[in-house]
């Protein structure tokens, strides 16, 4: 049936245009849950002080960001360097090979010769630590092996090594005449965040004044509109929290966005759903 003007009767909000009786009832969908916005909290800004916030965020002592030039174990001032090998297999036991030395290469020969000696405990060692790790990766691309930068070895006791057997040695005993030693140092780093107003707005025109007769639309306007903007702040935090979680997975056997080939190439990178599980867990860490 198509709309005539004047036809029908007048809607309890005056003469209008009312064709057929509805139902004043609207449907109303179910909101978002909101999350990380009850995890956030408000700065409160004075005038006249820009708009870029900093905030100091001081590291833990055990902490392997806590990197310092402060280091001097119980044998006395050293200058050793430290490097953590990481070893998670397909289904994510996580194993860590520290290795101690003079310098960053030294201490990466120490760590491969450890991560050697999980592999034996594994079962999977194959002659020496770069043919073990190629062949893992080339049997399950899944398997993640990494080597960390090189850091000072005792610039926070123990690096937050999870050997038990390395940290025992690292333990700050102290003796009656132990002289200077197991000195710490601590870290912080600067955080700066910037202001940005954002915000959105809906427009009425003469006819949707005239003619609309729903009683309850600015409630229904209004009470979308919240729920909108706290979507938005929403999905800002989770932006905000993925960037700064420093997390980066990549599909197959790729370690970079230029050796994505998807299902084409030599190497398959496609996404798989282990792929993102994996990913899901180490945010929710992070």
């Amino acid at each position: 049936m198509s709309m005539q003007y004047k036809q029908g009767s007048d809607s309890s909000v005056g003469a209008n245009l009312n064709l057929f009786y509805h139902y004043k009832k609207s449907l109303i969908d179910l909101k978002k849950e909101q999350y990380f916005g009850q995890m956030a909290d408000v700065r409160a800004m004075p005038k006249s002080f820009g708009k870029t916030i900093k905030q100091f965020h001081y590291l833990p002592l055990l902490d392997d960001r806590n990197i310092n030039d402060q280091g001097i174990d119980a044998a006395g001032v050293t200058t050793a360097n430290e490097v953590t090998i990481t070893i998670k297999n397909p289904d994510g036991m996580t194993w860590y090979a520290v290795g101690n030395g003079i310098d960053a290469a030294a201490a990466l020969t120490a760590a491969q010769a450890e991560a050697v000696d999980v592999f034996k405990q594994l079962s999977v060692f194959d002659t020496n630590y770069a043919t073990t790790v190629a062949a893992l990766i080339a049997l399950d691309p899944a398997w993640v092996i990494t080597a960390g930068s090189a850091v000072p070895a005792f610039g926070n006791l123990y690096g937050s090594s999870k050997d038990i057997g390395y940290i025992s040695g690292k333990l700050p005993v102290l003796s009656e005449t132990g002289g200077r030693v197991n000195r710490v140092g601590y870290r912080r780093v600067t955080i700066e965040g910037t202001i940005e107003k954002m915000g959105f707005f809906s427009e009425y025109t003469q006819e949707s004044l005239d003619f609309d007769n729903e009683e309850d639309l600015l409630g229904h306007i209004t009470r979308e509109a919240v729920r909108g903007a706290n979507e938005i702040v929403e999905d800002m935090l989770q932006i905000d929290l993925i960037n700064g979680a420093g997390v980066a997975y990549y599909g197959g056997t790729a370690t970079k966005v230029s050796e994505l080939t998807g299902e084409t190439g030599a190497d398959a990178s496609d996404i798989t759903y282990g792929l993102l599980v994996k990913l899901d867990t180490e945010l929710n860490n992070n």
